[in-house]
C-alpha cells in the first residue's frame, strides 16, 4: 500500500521506465514509477490518493485510467488483473493496473 499526495518532486519528475529484475542491481535506483512498476508485477499493489478528488489533476496522479479491475485470485499481482472497458487507445497506454483509493 502506497499512501501519497502525488505532490513530491519525485513524483512530478519521474518519468516511467522498467522496474529492476532483482532490488540487489547495479544500476541507479529507480524512480517512483518503477517501485510501483515492480511492485503491481509482483504481488497485489494499493495506492491511497490523500488529496480530494477536485485536486487530482493537480497531482502527478491525475494522469490515471478510471477502470473497473478483476483480479483472477484474490491477492494476484496487478500485472494480472483485467482492466474491462478499455478502448483500445488506453489499453496501450495502461501499464499496470493499480487500484486507487480515495
Amino acid at each position: 500500500m502506497v499512501i501519497s499526495d502525488g505532490q513530491s518532486e519525485l513524483w512530478q519528475n519521474s518519468q516511467l521506465q522498467p522496474a529492476p529484475n532483482t532490488l540487489q542491481s547495479k544500476q541507479p535506483a529507480p524512480n517512483l514509477h518503477a517501485w510501483l512498476h515492480y511492485w503491481a508485477s509482483h504481488g497485489s499493489t494499493v495506492m491511497v490518493q490523500l488529496l480530494p478528488k477536485w485536486m487530482w489533476e493537480q497531482s502527478a496522479l491525475a494522469f490515471g485510467i478510471p477502470a473497473q479491475l478483476m483480479s483472477i485470485f484474490p491477492g494476484a499481482a496487478n500485472q494480472l488483473w483485467d482492466a474491462l472497458g478499455l478502448s483500445a487507445r488506453q489499453r496501450r497506454r495502461a501499464v499496470v493496473p493499480i487500484k486507487i483509493l480515495f
